[in-house]
């Protein structure tokens, strides 16, 4: 029984915390760039670092625009839960986006970070 991960929601925990304003902060800016995404197409293509040729590969940056924006309401959540464990594990399958993502984006043979990759190497360190 004590392999069993406890969903227990800890009343103590702080959203006001440094980690719980930290955990805010992220949200917000994974939100704000999905959002900037949708609005100006072209400068959230090139932040990506695929730059849009093609209006019609817009669809295809909209997909990545929503997603950014679930990736940062389910942070919010998990903090709003204040479930601090599942915080934590969020985050860590959450990280794995952009560096799924830098490895679309970048040729093999380049090993300077694009756009938001650069940050999950950053983050990883």
């Amino acid at each position: 029984m004590d392999s069993v991960v406890s969903a227990e929601i800890d009343r103590s925990s702080r959203i006001g915390s440094l980690s719980g304003v930290l955990v805010i902060l992220v949200a917000l800016g994974i939100m704000f760039t999905g959002v900037r995404e949708f609005l100006y197409l072209a400068i959230g293509a090139l932040g990506f670092g695929v730059p849009l040729h093609d209006p019609h590969d817009a669809d295809l940056l909209a997909v990545k625009a929503v997603r950014d924006v679930v990736s940062g309401i389910l942070a919010l959540t998990f903090l709003g839960l204040r479930n601090r464990k599942f915080l934590a594990y969020a985050f860590s399958v959450l990280t794995l986006i952009p560096l799924l993502d830098k490895m679309v984006v970048l040729p093999p043979w380049q090993t300077s970070g694009v756009g938001h990759g650069g940050i999950a190497d950053s983050i990883l360190q």
